[in-house]
């Protein structure tokens, strides 16, 4: 008796109650106990196994938080994020990948960084196939405090090399006479795709602030933009052609046709690994506050 209450103690503190919703029908299905408890708690008992990507977790469920160990009595299964508690999705994010400016003006990150090589980090979302946004902080609990934490703009390929997550899975992603379209040459490496002009859309000043409101966008005086050519302007240009992008889509959503065709290109982009999206916003001189949308798309989805 002493023995088991050893192990359930420890087996609590890895334990986790997730909800049913999460847990495939199948699993349910196979496992009579399981589907008692989650129809009368509507939640089971969960242990963490490993992450499998930023959003995603595969998971241990089991009727019994005694049984998360034992492989006949437990299931596999992957999970979102949201399915745990944020302390399970927080991270650490390796000092080399965190600005120099904000070490500067945060010692306190600073003397974390330093002392532990890094600081806590969690994803907030992914804005594009090649960007996300991430929130630092000295400790986890200052994650949840806007004004003792810090958002920054990490690529894909920077997530996996300073947070440590394994390769995203590519889903197959269905763009009607996309890929067919392009000489297989392109569907590996895509070189000097031709572009030429879909839609030019006035939109205003407004539509652009909420634009920026949604993928977490601060406005930025011309001093406070990041040197062009710099690791910082890189990362704030894929964010700025996101924001464009988003305002466009959402400008246009009436408009069938060319709806599809934007987002054709997004897909397009996203299976190949390249931004295939060139959009212009330019001020419209009698239209005080408007500003003029021009975006380009490969000449083989026009």
């Amino acid at each position: 008796m002493q023995q088991v209450e050893r192990e359930s103690v420890s087996r609590l503190r890895y334990g986790y109650a997730i909800c049913v919703e999460w847990l495939p029908e199948e699993v349910l299905c196979a496992d009579g106990k399981l589907r008692c408890l989650v129809k009368s708690a509507g939640k089971c008992f969960a242990r963490v196994v490993r992450r499998t990507s930023w959003n995603s977790f595969q998971v241990c469920v089991a009727a019994d938080l005694r049984h998360l160990g034992d492989e006949k009595r437990s299931r596999l299964v992957e999970v979102s994020a949201s399915a745990l508690p944020v302390d399970v999705r927080v991270d650490t994010l390796m000092i080399a990948a965190i600005p120099p400016i904000l070490l500067d003006e945060d010692a306190e990150l600073r003397r974390v960084a330093e002392e532990h090589g890094g600081c806590a980090a969690l994803i907030e979302c992914q804005l594009s196939w090649d960007l996300y946004r991430v929130r630092i902080a000295p400790d986890i609990p200052r994650l949840g405090d806007k004004n003792q934490s810090h958002v920054i703009y990490l690529s894909q390929a920077e997530v996996q090399t300073y947070m440590g997550y394994p390769p995203e899975k590519v889903e197959p992603v269905e763009a009607p006479d996309a890929t067919t379209c392009l000489p297989s040459t392109l569907r590996e490496k895509v070189v000097g795709v031709r572009l030429k002009q879909l839609v030019s859309r006035p939109v205003s000043q407004e539509e652009l602030v909420a634009g920026a409101e949604e993928i977490g966008v601060l406005p930025l005086s011309a001093a406070a933009l990041p040197r062009r050519g710099s690791p910082l302007w890189l990362r704030f240009s894929k964010l700025l052609e996101e924001l464009l992008y988003r305002v466009l889509l959402h400008a246009v959503s009436h408009r069938k046709a060319l709806y599809k065709k934007l987002y054709s290109a997004f897909l397009l982009g996203k299976r190949l690994g390249k931004w295939l999206i060139r959009i212009r916003a330019i001020p419209i001189e009698d239209r005080p506050g408007y500003w003029c949308l021009r975006a380009h798309i490969p000449s083989c989805l026009i």
